[in-house]
């Protein structure tokens, strides 16, 4: 294995706070808020380091989705608010519901209307979609909800702080591709008029009138390509190279590998 001798002492990435979480080894790391661009270097950056720090230790670690299926996987919630050139915050204003202005209620059913089309920049993993299980703290349910972890849009917050939190990504998503895709979905929403969303309350898992996230890699290719919200935002050239990048892992997985689970389920049965 070679490693990089860049240093990374020098590497500003704020942590706002680090607490275990509930799998084993799991750690749950909340990174200080900044700008959407910045905000995704620091996702990167703070990766490529715990990565090197463990590998100098002789550890290593993962962000896998889903690194054991009867353990809880690892996610990547995006708190996500909106503000005007001058620093003033646009979320909340205290007239639509929970508060949120009428422009982010637009921002957030454009989230809604379109993250199952965008759902490949959000779950870009053969394994991402092993995460999406019910009542393991993965947003599958594609509702919007206060302070509401069944459902995939989560409002927190007040005034000055108010926002929502996407709870579909998991810990191997693309900063730069989730970022992408909420800001194409919000646009879209703004730009349509959409009204504000109505709120979820109670469990949104056990509710099957509500739409879920895919379940496969698969499928979440399939829907991007048929998606026009993704081709106007990204343009042809990058909606292809997504589409062919997805297409090749899913060969790679398809065709070119041996599971584990097809050991246990074949090797003597079949």
């Amino acid at each position: 294995v070679q490693t990089c001798d860049l240093p990374i002492s020098g590497v500003a990435v704020a942590v706002e706070a680090s607490k275990p979480e509930w799998g084993l080894g799991q750690q749950e790391i909340t990174l200080d808020y900044t700008e959407t661009l910045a905000m995704a270097d620091r996702h990167a950056l703070f990766k490529y380091g715990v990565k090197e720090l463990a590998h100098r230790a002789g550890l290593s670690c993962t962000f896998m989705a889903k690194p054991a299926i009867d353990e809880v996987g690892s996610s990547c919630h995006l708190h996500v608010s909106m503000w005007d050139l001058d620093d003033n915050p646009l979320s909340w204003d205290g007239t639509g519901p929970a508060g949120m202005s009428a422009r982010f209620g637009s921002f957030l059913s454009g989230q809604t209307a379109h993250v199952l089309d965008l759902g490949l920049l959000f779950a870009p993993t053969v394994n991402s979609y092993k995460r999406f299980q019910p009542e393991n703290f993965a947003g599958t349910a594609v509702a919007v909800g206060v302070d509401n972890r069944s459902c995939a849009f989560r409002l927190v917050g007040h005034g000055p702080s108010f926002r929502v939190e996407n709870r579909i990504p998991g810990a191997d998503v693309n900063p730069y591709y989730a970022y992408s895709a909420t800001i194409a979905a919000g646009l879209a929403g703004i730009d349509a008029g959409l009204p504000s969303p109505a709120l979820h309350e109670g469990n949104a898992w056990q509710d099957s009138s509500i739409e879920t996230m895919t379940k496969s890699l698969h499928r979440s290719v399939d829907r991007f390509a048929a998606a026009q919200v993704a081709r106007e935002a990204f343009g042809d050239g990058v909606h292809q190279h997504l589409l062919l990048s997805a297409a090749e892992e899913l060969k790679a997985f398809d065709s070119g590998c041996v599971t584990d689970w097809e050991l246990v389920r074949y090797y003597e049965r079949v």
